[in-house]
């Protein structure tokens, strides 16, 4: 597993499963991800999972892929339909996303809760918390799961000082995948750069970008920048 691909964070703690793909076999793949060679990852993947239709990690990088670098939300739903029940939490919380995704921003929360009842994840539960910081409602709890099941996670820490939860680290970590964490600590012109980064890396289509874009419209990233997305209404 590469460290700071947000794709591959999604899968910490999950347990190894009984048939797994061969890191071999998904190697390529996962390197084209970190350079966001997006289509070069998700035939990767494919190719994966026509030997392995089953294995739980390819099915939730492929769904992370097609969601937020292609913006295919009925695709990714698709995949974590799929997902055996040992992995049904992180299933819930990929549905979450896509109901995001679709708009319909009272069933992501539904769904985010209802994963962290079954299996509290750092992944989920940041998730929730930004929705619900982005609403302007309370977070507490939510950010106090972030901080319980986070065991000092460096993207965690982050989005508690961007909270106010806790103080930034002196040094902020590089490579785009922490860009909107990094964005959410900098002033207006630096965040703005911040977000266009992660966006132009994160997404492999103009299409997917628009949509991640109207996604991250609530994120404190885009709230304090309201001209990076212009089709964007941000509050």
């Amino acid at each position: 597993m590469r460290a700071g691909l947000p794709i591959l964070l999604l899968l910490a703690g999950c347990k190894t499963p009984p048939e797994a793909a061969p890191q071999t076999l998904i190697g390529a793949a996962d390197e084209a991800a970190a350079r966001s060679d997006w289509p070069a990852a998700r035939a990767g993947f494919e190719r994966a999972l026509l030997d392995y239709p089953m294995d739980p990690v390819v099915l939730l990088r492929l769904a992370r892929i097609d969601l937020e670098a292609f913006g295919d939300v009925a695709r990714a739903e698709e995949r974590y339909e799929r997902l055996v029940r040992d992995y049904r939490a992180h299933a819930l919380h990929g549905l979450g996303r896509c109901a995001l995704w679709r708009g319909d921003e009272e069933r992501a929360l539904d769904l985010f809760r209802e994963s962290l009842a079954k299996r509290p994840t750092p992944d989920c539960a940041r998730d929730l918390a930004l929705r619900l910081l982005a609403r302007g409602e309370p977070a507490d709890e939510a950010l106090d799961l972030v901080e319980s099941t986070s065991d000092g996670a460096l993207r965690s820490r982050l989005l508690l000082a961007a909270a106010g939860r806790a103080p930034a680290p002196p040094r902020l970590p590089d490579g785009w995948t922490y860009a909107l964490e990094r964005a959410r600590l900098k002033p207006l012109p630096l965040a703005r750069a911040e977000v266009d980064l992660y966006l132009d890396r994160a997404c492999a289509t103009p299409a997917a970008r628009e949509a991640m874009a109207r996604v991250l419209a609530g994120d404190p990233a885009l709230r304090r920048n309201p001209s990076r997305a212009p089709a964007v209404r941000v509050n």
